[in-house]
């Protein structure tokens, strides 16, 4: 995500769309650097979720292991999140 962003983003854009909704169109409107924002929250919920998977797989593997299945797909769904977002502002 961040090679992805990074090679569509750059600091001459002023204004780019955020946020999208299905029913009122573009609903988040911020400055070029905010798109950091999604793989960001993605690497923090990627550590929290290792931290707490690494803490239970002594106990409950099945714990652990269902942490790093949730991960991975919050990531895909991420992916996908920037992937529209960056269709939106080229």
């Amino acid at each position: 995500m961040w090679w992805y962003l990074l090679a569509n983003f750059n600091a001459s854009m002023e204004q780019i769309f955020l946020h999208y909704n299905i029913i009122f169109g573009v609903d988040l409107v911020g400055n070029w650097w905010q798109i950091f924002y999604i793989p960001a929250g993605g690497i923090f919920a990627f550590l929290i979720n290792y931290f707490f998977s690494w803490l239970a797989y002594s106990a409950d593997r099945l714990l652990a292991r269902f942490l790093a299945v949730w991960t991975a797909i919050f990531m895909v769904f991420l992916t996908v999140a920037v992937w529209v977002i960056s269709g939106l502002n080229i």
